[in-house]
């Protein structure tokens, strides 16, 4: 229940939705409860589907444009996230059969053209990042 409302999901999370069945306008969901909060959660409720379901969308196809060209690796997520929303377009992104790169900047180190133009070279930019990070390297 939330926000005095519940949903029932007529489909599984993950499933890819047909040109036949978003012709047909099939519904994904059947929301229930007081119509004042139904109005009230209904905007912000589709906004969050809507970003989900995009970006699970795009990961899809990236996953099916590497499988047909032969690709039998991973395909990662590694753009920046809406401020707010990293956790849901993370797991949207693991829906849509993409893998994440890292949850946030502390999870792992990225060396850049910026990076190692500011130290004159690519073995230099690791040495550094080796001594920032410490144990973990």
């Amino acid at each position: 229940e939330y926000c005095g409302c519940t949903v029932e999901w007529l489909q599984p999370e993950g499933h890819v939705i047909s040109a036949e069945e978003a012709a047909a306008k099939k519904p994904i969901a059947k929301v229930a409860g007081p119509a004042r909060c139904i109005l009230r959660a209904e905007r912000t409720a589709l906004n969050i589907l809507s970003l989900a379901s995009g970006v699970a969308t795009a990961a899809h196809a990236a996953m099916e444009m590497a499988r047909a060209r032969g690709w039998h690796g991973k395909v990662a997520g590694t753009r920046k996230t809406t401020p707010g929303f990293e956790l849901v377009e993370k797991y949207a992104l693991l829906v849509g059969g993409g893998a994440m790169h890292r949850m946030d900047l502390s999870a792992m180190v990225i060396l850049n053209d910026n990076h190692i133009c500011s130290t004159g070279s690519i073995m230099q930019s690791v040495a550094k990042a080796r001594v920032a990070c410490g144990f973990a390297t």
